[in-house]
């Protein structure tokens, strides 16, 4: 178990909406804590536009490539024996430097990728970005030693770090779900006048949304399907491309983001989640859909939480998505109840063994650590 005096540093790019679902899992793992004290927040950016708790022990520092030996100096500052270091994430000046520095150091620590390194996910913005971030993680191994443990959220992603990083020891544990349900609603729903197919999530090229789009429009549904797309805006170009496409239909809105109790009312009367995204790690919106009761429709190689049989999957055939949509706005009302209670009790359950579980094994990681660190201090002595 980690000793109360120990310190946690999380270190992400910043507290924002954009950076949702990686800020809600760091704000799980301290409320999960025994002290809430010993845990830092390092980011280059704490915004306004996402519920956090502002008694927390934030540090912000510059997110610049001229910074490499202030964080340099600041992590030997900041480090004693038993302090954990636990990186979420990779790209930001931040996360690449502090990876750089903590090996160079040889002072263990922890690399949380969040699906960074899927190969769809690398490719997501082009090959330019593709190949300075292949010479990135270059660099990166470079420097890697056996100090730097990563942790994966699926196979996938596992073999993925595994490819970049052989020597690394990587721990599979899957997301828990870092949300609450907000609603203490009645589990049938109300007859609804529209089917609506919403999306939740970051409006960027990687999620597809501009393809979500075509399959809604060539589906042709009935006029009382609607598709809702609540978009947290993460690249201009690609936002501006989708209110483009979009247009005048009448069917398809694209409006601002959501979260908390708003955002389950949401999902409590929305018809189905749509996630058709280039690649997903057991993704934060289907688990917080499931844990409403709302289905997802995923892709089918998607890794999703075992024994789920609930969650609906299509082929990447052109033409087998659009019969999917189709099938999909034919559900009856009693099927899609039935549907809504099933997979609101799977993900109830799950959520109730995955907290306590994913909490536990990010100690033994961690405790890994410290494990190690006493073996460094003995050969020194």
């Amino acid at each position: 178990m980690i000793n109360n005096q120990n310190k946690i540093i999380h270190i992400t790019s910043e507290i924002s909406s954009k950076n949702y679902s990686i800020s809600n899992l760091i704000f799980f793992l301290i409320k999960k804590s025994f002290n809430a004290n010993n845990h830092y927040i390092l980011t280059k950016n704490l915004k306004n536009d996402i519920n956090y708790n502002k008694r927390l022990n934030y540090i912000i520092s510059k997110n610049s490539w001229l910074q490499f030996f202030k964080y340099k100096n600041f992590f030997l500052k900041i480090y004693s024996p038993g302090t954990i270091f636990h990186i979420h994430g990779l790209w930001s000046p931040l996360q690449f430097y502090s990876i750089i520095i903590l090996n160079i150091l040889k002072v263990p620590h922890v690399v949380h990728c969040h699906g960074m390194l899927l190969n769809p996910a690398l490719k997501a913005n082009g090959f330019v970005k593709f190949f300075l971030k292949s010479l990135l993680l270059f660099f990166i191994n470079f420097f890697i030693t056996k100090k730097c443990k990563f942790i994966a959220i699926t196979a996938g992603e596992k073999k993925s770090i595994l490819n970049y990083f052989p020597i690394s020891k990587t721990y599979l544990l899957p997301n828990p779900i870092p949300f609450k349900k907000e609603l203490n609603l009645d589990l049938d729903l109300v007859k609804p006048k529209k089917k609506i197919f919403v999306f939740f999530g970051r409006v960027h090229p990687h999620k597809n949304i501009d393809y979500i789009i075509r399959i809604f429009k060539e589906a042709k549904l009935n006029d009382n399907c609607e598709l809702r797309i609540y978009g947290i805006k993460d690249d201009e170009s690609y936002y501006n491309k989708v209110k483009k496409i979009i247009r005048e239909n009448k069917n398809i809105h694209l409006l601002p983001p959501v979260f908390g109790i708003e955002k389950q009312k949401i999902m409590r009367s929305a018809w189905i989640n749509i996630l058709l995204s280039r690649s997903e790690v057991l993704s934060f919106s289907l688990l917080e859909s499931g844990l409403i009761g709302l289905p997802t429709l995923v892709y089918e190689d998607f890794e999703l939480p075992k024994k789920d049989n609930l969650t609906i999957k299509t082929s990447f055939d052109h033409k087998k998505v659009i019969e999917k949509f189709q099938e999909i706005s034919n559900w009856s009302v009693n099927y899609r109840n039935l549907l809504n209670r099933k997979i609101s009790n799977f993900y109830k359950d799950y959520k109730e063994l995955k907290d306590n579980n994913f909490f536990s094994e990010i100690q033994n990681v961690y405790l890994y650590k410290q494990i190690e660190e006493k073996k460094k201090i003995n050969n020194i002595k």
